[in-house]
């Protein structure tokens, strides 16, 4: 049972940081339908496709674009609590199975969770799709794209050093017999 204490507190630290970040994130980025025009933009033109692709192309997700908008948050939260059960699963590991204190299996969990899932994928496209991260960079600053890993981090941190309710959250009521 101790491993899914591990992995619940794991996805109420990510279920939070997504919480906290998700409405930020949505208002810096002002002007969404521009984003997404842009990005569209340089991906197909990267890919070589010809003008009048890409503009039938941006006029078909044109309607679905509010849709788009709408359910993008939701749709974060959900993946940002999908990677914090995977996470928890690592952070049981290192506590149960590698003896790590609490404390620094939360750093690591977090920093495998920022270098995966935020910095490695931005160096990626930095490195393949120069275009891409460029537009990327001219709506959204890296400082926005890493701080879900720090966020998850230090919520995780503190979920691990501080003694509070979640850690009577995370625990099962014994049943009687």
């Amino acid at each position: 049972m101790v491993e899914s204490k591990r992995v619940f507190l794991s996805i109420l630290a990510a279920l939070l940081s997504g919480t906290i970040l998700v409405p930020l994130t949505v208002s810096l980025l002002g002007n969404l339908n521009q984003f997404v025009r842009e990005l569209v933009i340089a991906q197909l033109e990267l890919a070589g496709a010809p003008p009048n692709v890409i503009n039938a192309t941006l006029d078909s997700i044109e309607g679905m674009m509010n849709y788009i908008i709408l359910l993008s948050p939701v749709s974060s939260i959900l993946q940002l609590v999908l990677f914090g059960a995977i996470m928890g699963l690592l952070y049981g590991y290192l506590i149960e199975k590698r003896s790590v204190k609490p404390v620094y299996s939360a750093l690591l969990t977090g920093s495998t969770y920022l270098v995966l899932l935020n910095l490695l994928p931005i160096a990626i496209i930095s490195v393949t799709q120069a275009e891409v991260a460029e537009v990327l960079f001219r709506y959204i600053h890296p400082l926005i794209i890493i701080a879900p890993g720090v966020t998850y981090t230090a919520i995780l941190t503190v979920f691990s050093a501080v003694k509070g309710p979640w850690n009577k959250w995370a625990e099962a009521k014994p049943e009687k017999y």
